[in-house]
């Protein structure tokens, strides 16, 4: 089986369409139009209630990269699926999250995308990271997953999972962060395993910008209620 390319998950990201069918013309009904249209009112919803949403988009307008919904945060048409790599992304050519809204077609994934990608946003403005560097994108990548992904219960679903905690994160943080650098980012396996294990420790225990670990909703709120230690408001 090949495995897609960027333009084959992502088509509309450099100038693809996906044309509605005859049925979708006539009825509206799963027209893209109206896919796209649901997909930013639900971006629109989790940046005014969402506590992680608004404490990244807190971060960022702190640190000089303020968020521009229209500039920079993008809902469009994407390869259908519901694995990692259909969910959305962070393309560091355009500065913009990407949703794909035909798949993340609910708050909760627009809410998971939103997080994830623009941590990595914040990595790219703030940290200055090159996604070309794979050292930079496996940091990036930990990031993401120890502190979007990987609550016990995201854990307890991955295919690596076992019954111990203990040390359960970690093993999460890194299978997530490896597995996101070859199906999104299209790493060779070696590479990504290599500049994961290489930058892990450093990485995985930076926090910036929430402040702490989000293993359940709790510290969610926490961090968000923290934020204004940091600078961010």
């Amino acid at each position: 089986m090949t495995t897609p390319s960027f333009s084959d998950l992502y088509p509309e990201r450099r100038g693809g369409k996906m044309n509605p069918s005859v049925f979708q013309r006539a009825t509206g009904s799963g027209h893209p139009h109206s896919i796209r249209t649901q997909c930013e009112r639900y971006v629109t919803w989790n940046l005014e209630n969402m506590p992680m949403v608004k404490t990244m988009v807190s971060a960022l307008k702190a640190s000089g990269c303020a968020v521009d919904l229209s500039r920079n945060i993008q809902c469009e048409m994407c390869l259908a699926g519901k694995n990692i790599e259909n969910a959305g992304g962070f393309d560091p050519a355009l500065n913009q999250v990407f949703i794909c809204a035909n798949n993340a077609d609910n708050k909760g994934l627009v809410h998971g995308a939103l997080v994830r990608n623009l941590i990595q946003m914040f990595d790219a403005c703030v940290n200055k990271y090159d996604f070309q560097n794979a050292e930079h994108l496996a940091c990036s990548e930990i990031r993401k997953a120890n502190l979007a992904n990987c609550g016990y219960m995201v854990y307890m679903q991955q295919s690596f999972a076992t019954v111990r905690w203990k040390k359960a994160h970690a093993d999460c943080v890194r299978n997530t962060a490896i597995d996101y650098m070859i199906k999104t980012k299209f790493v060779k396996t070696e590479i990504a395993e290599k500049a994961v294990d290489k930058v892990f420790d450093k990485c995985y225990n930076d926090f910036e910008p929430i402040g702490r670990r989000p293993l359940n909703p709790a510290d969610i709120e926490r961090a968000h209620n923290e934020k204004f230690l940091f600078g961010y408001h």
